[in-house]
Parts: C-alpha cells; structure tokens; sequence
C-alpha cells in the first residue's frame, strides 16, 4: 500500500505548494517549501 500512497501524497504536496505559489506570489512558494522541508 505504501508504494501507493506515497507517490500520491508527493503529488498533492507538489500541487499544493503551485496552488499557493500561484495565490501568494514567489514569497509564498518558497514560504511553502520552506514549511514542507
């Protein structure tokens, strides 16, 4: 299950973080890895 779960889980990380970088700005994309790292 876990070779399953986890490519999706990356995806909507990746996602998420070109969702707020294009809400935010630049800031907030690098604010986004900053608080996913």
């Amino acid at each position: 299950m876990k070779l399953i779960i986890v490519p999706i889980v990356a995806i909507l990380a990746i996602v998420g973080l070109e969702i707020s970088a294009l809400r935010l700005g630049i800031n907030g994309a690098m604010l986004g890895w900053a608080t996913a790292l």
